[in-house]
């Protein structure tokens, strides 16, 4: 079985994008101090396996096929990955196949929390040129893994036994979670949290 994912080229490229209104052409620093006042804790269950990384820290595990699964380019980087319109059919598979939905490379696991390093955490600013000084934050984390929900196709007992079939589904590779945050007046107005059930 092969595992693939999109090539999402604009946001494998960069750590912190700065959208701005046309008229004005920088963000204010009153609009990056708000996102670093309000960037996101992450807490996540004591017994979970599955930890964030940084892009690059996922796409050197990675190579980019085309849909004829041929390598296209081996050992991509954010700097050196194919971009442009002619990639449209292009993607990122690992290295090695993938055997078996619970097959796991090393790398799936992210990078553990401790030594001294905190998760990177992707901002995207957009200040707008309105006379409520409206900013949007967004704020999203890099899983280089979700694993899927174990799920009974039958009965589910009170005890958590399944009568009938329990199968994993929705495993996953390269994850996006985030927040967003909208502000006016330097006070935050709206959130939105995504999140997977």
């Amino acid at each position: 079985m092969r595992i693939a994912s999109p090539l999402l080229l604009p946001l494998l490229l960069l750590q912190l994008l700065l959208f701005c209104s046309p008229s004005s052409g920088e963000i204010s620093q009153g609009a990056i101090d708000l996102s670093r006042e309000w960037a996101p804790l992450i807490w996540l269950h004591p017994e979970e396996v599955f930890f964030p990384s940084t892009v690059d820290f996922y796409i050197r595990e990675m190579q980019v096929r085309d849909s004829g699964e041929q390598v296209v380019q081996v050992d991509p980087t954010a700097a050196t990955i194919v971009s442009g319109p002619s990639t449209e059919d292009l993607h990122l598979n690992t290295v090695a196949d993938i055997e078996c939905v619970n097959c796991y490379e090393d790398f799936f696991f992210g990078e553990a929390p401790g030594g001294g390093s905190d998760w990177t955490v992707y901002t995207h600013i957009r200040e707008y040129d309105d006379d409520c000084g409206t900013v949007d934050v967004k704020y999203t984390v890099f899983y280089p893994y979700n694993y899927g929900k174990d799920v009974c196709i039958g009965i589910l007992h009170d005890d958590g036994s399944c009568q009938g079939h329990l199968g994993t589904y929705g495993n996953h590779l390269d994850d996006w979670q985030g927040a967003e945050i909208r502000f006016r007046g330097g006070r935050p107005t709206d959130m939105y949290l995504g999140a997977h059930s």
